[in-house]
C-alpha cells in the first residue's frame, strides 16, 4: 500500500526527530564565524515571542475540547473529541507491541508486524483496502515504535461509517499474507542497508545499544538484518496474538463526529476483539552509565556525528516539568539556548545542536546531539561538557528562567490545534494512564519552577562525568583526539 508505506518510512525518521540535523552531516566543512556576536540568553525568537504573547491566559488551566470516554467490555479504551470546525476525522490507535518485546534473535519482529498490519485483513485483501481508501481520499497507516504500535485513519467525516469496518479489522483481524510478509521483509532489509552509510542513523543506533546495554530498550526499533532474516510468519502471528490485544490498547477519534456514533461503531466492530491471554514480560530499570565512556564508530565521513548522554527519567517522574525548563535553557530551544550559543553562534562549529530528555515508560535518556568537522570534534565535545557542568553548578538568572518558562507556556496550546495533535496527546495519556492534569495544568506546573528547582534537577539528572559519548567518523583521525577523555572503544556501524 503506497500511502501507508510512505507514511511508515516518514515515521522512522520521526522517532529520531532530534537527529534531523544529521541530514547535513554529509556536507563539507562548516563556516567559522569569527565575527559572531553572542546571543543574549534572555531573548526570545520572534516566533517564540509571538506565541508567548498570545491572547490566551498563560496562568490559567488549558481546556481541551469536549472529551467523551468509554471502555468496551474487552477493555479497549475509547476517547472521542467532537471538533466540528473541519469536516475531517482522525482516528489513532496505540497498541502494546513495540520492539522492547522482540525476542533476542528476532530483532525487527515488532517493526515487521506493524509494517504489514494494514496490508490486508481476513475479510479485505490488500488491493481491496487500497481501492477503498483511494476512492474516499483516505489514508491508513501503521508503524511500530519501541513500546507500542500506532495505527491511524484519516478521512472525511462523511466516510467514517463505511471506512471504520476496514480500520477496525486492520486492528483486530490482520491477514499477514505470506507473500506480503516476504516483500516487506526484503524492503526493510534493503532500507537498513541504505542507512548504514547515514552517520545520523548509525550514531543513534549505536548510542541506543550502548546506553541501554542489557536492557529491552537497547533493541533497535527497525531491527537488524540478521533478525529480520530469521523471522517466520508463525513468529509474526504469535507476536500479534500475544501483544495486539484490546485491553492493552487505546483508541482516540477526533473530528466532525458524534461520540455516540463512534461508540456504536466501536461496539459493532471492535467488541469481539479478544482480550489478552498472556502476561506481559517484566521489564526492569536499566543500569546507569558508570564513568565517561567513548564509543567511536569507524565510518569514512567528512564530518563527525556526536551523541552524548546517559539514562534519564520515565514519563511520570516528579521532576518532569522542571526538566522541561532545564532543557529549554540548555539546548531545547533552537538558537536561543546555551549549547547553541557556545557551539554554533560564538564559534561556528555546527549548524545545529540540541538536547532533550526522552521520557519513556520504564525510563528514558538524556541526550545532546550535534555534528561538526572531524578536526573540531573534541572541541565541540568539551564545550558541551562545559555547558552541562555550568547548568549544574551555576544558579540560572531570573530573566533567563522567565524567558524559558514563557516560551514553554506560550507554545503549549499550539500543540493542540491539529486533530492529529489532540489525538496523539490523548491516546498517549490513556495508553500509559498518565494524569490529564499534565496537559490541562501544564502552565501552572511550569510557572511554579524556580531557579533553585532548576539547579537541583540539573545536578540530579545531568551527569557529565558518567555518560556515554558516541562519535561517528574516521577512527584514525578521531581516536587520538578522544583518547584523553577516557577509554575509546572502536566499533563497526550497525
Amino acid at each position: 500500500m503506497f500511502k501507508a508505506m510512505t507514511s511508515r518510512r516518514g515515521s522512522v525518521a520521526g522517532v529520531l526527530a532530534g537527529l534531523c540535523l544529521s541530514v547535513l552531516s554529509g556536507c563539507g566543512g562548516l563556516p567559522v564565524r569569527n565575527d559572531a556576536q553572542p546571543v543574549v540568553q534572555t531573548e526570545l525568537s520572534d516566533l517564540e515571542r509571538y506565541i508567548a504573547e498570545g491572547q490566551w491566559d498563560r496562568g490559567s488551566a488549558f481546556e481541551l475540547p469536549g472529551v467523551h470516554e468509554r471502555v468496551l467490555v474487552n477493555g479497549l479504551k475509547i476517547v472521542v473529541v467532537e471538533k466540528r470546525d473541519v469536516p475531517m476525522v482522525y482516528a489513532r490507535a496505540q497498541i502494546r507491541g513495540g520492539s522492547i518485546y522482540d525476542p533476542p534473535d528476532k530483532s525487527g519482529l515488532a517493526y515487521l508486524t506493524g509494517w504489514v498490519l494494514t496490508e490486508g485483513t481476513e475479510s479485505y485483501p490488500d488491493a481491496n483496502i487500497d481501492q477503498v481508501m483511494d476512492k474516499h481520499g483516505a489514508v491508513v497507516t501503521s508503524v511500530a515504535y519501541n513500546e507500542s504500535c500506532i495505527a491511524t485513519l484519516t478521512c472525511l467525516s462523511g466516510d467514517i461509517g463505511p471506512l471504520f469496518p476496514y480500520f477496525s479489522e486492520i486492528l483486530s483481524r490482520p491477514a499477514f499474507a505470506p507473500h506480503i510478509l516476504e516483500e516487506s521483509r526484503q524492503y526493510l532489509i534493503g532500507d537498513l542497508l541504505r542507512t548504514m552509510d547515514d552517520p545520523g542513523e548509525v550514531c543513534a543506533r549505536v548510542f541506543r545499544r550502548e546506553v541501554f546495554r542489557g536492557h529491552a530498550y537497547e533493541k533497535q526499533q527497525t531491527g537488524t538484518i540478521d533478525g529480520l532474516s530469521a523471522i517466520t510468519r508463525d513468529d509474526v502471528l504469535t507476536f500479534y496474538s500475544t501483544y495486539y490485544r484490546p485491553d492493552r490498547a487505546a483508541l482516540v477519534v477526533v473530528g466532525d463526529v458524534s461520540a455516540t456514533d463512534v461508540f456504536d461503531l466501536c461496539e459493532q466492530h471492535l467488541s469481539n476483539w479478544e482480550t489478552s491471554r498472556h502476561p506481559l514480560p517484566v521489564i526492569g530499570v536499566p543500569r546507569p552509565v558508570e564513568g565517561l565512556r567513548i564509543t567511536l564508530v569507524d565510518l569514512p565521513t567528512r564530518q563527525a556525528q556526536i551523541m552524548m548522554g546517559h539514562i534519564g527519567v520515565n514519563r511520570t517522574h516528579p521532576d518532569r516539568f522542571t526538566l522541561d525548563v532545564v532543557n529549554k535553557i540548555l539546548g531545547g530551544g533552537g538558537l536561543y539556548t546555551r549549547l547553541a550559543e557556545e557551539v554554533r553562534v560564538k564559534r561556528g562549529l555546527t549548524y545545529g545542536i540540541y538536547s532533550y530528555f526522552a521520557r519513556r515508560e520504564f525510563t528514558g535518556e538524556f541526550l545532546v546531539t550535534t555534528f561538526t568537522k572531524v578536526e573540531s570534534a573534541r572541541e565541540t565535545i568539551d564545550l558541551c561538557i562545559g555547558e552541562l557542568r555550568r547548568i549544574r553548578n551555576e544558579r540560572v538568572g531570573e530573566a533567563e528562567l522567565d524567558a524559558a518558562k514563557m516560551a514553554l507556556v506560550g507554545s503549549h496550546p499550539l500543540q493542540f490545534e491539529q486533530y492529529e495533535d489532540i489525538a496523539q496527546t490523548l491516546v498517549h495519556t490513556h495508553f500509559y494512564a498518565l494524569p490529564i492534569h499534565d496537559v490541562t495544568h501544564y502552565a501552572e506546573r511550569i510557572h511554579a519552577v524556580t531557579a533553585d528547582d532548576v539547579r537541583r534537577a540539573a545536578r540530579h539528572h545531568i551527569q557529565p562525568d558518567s555518560m556515554l559519548i558516541t562519535v561517528v567518523g574516521p577512527a584514525d583521525r578521531l581516536k587520538p583526539a578522544l583518547a584523553s577523555l577516557g577509554p575509546v572503544d572502536v566499533v563497526a556501524p550497525i
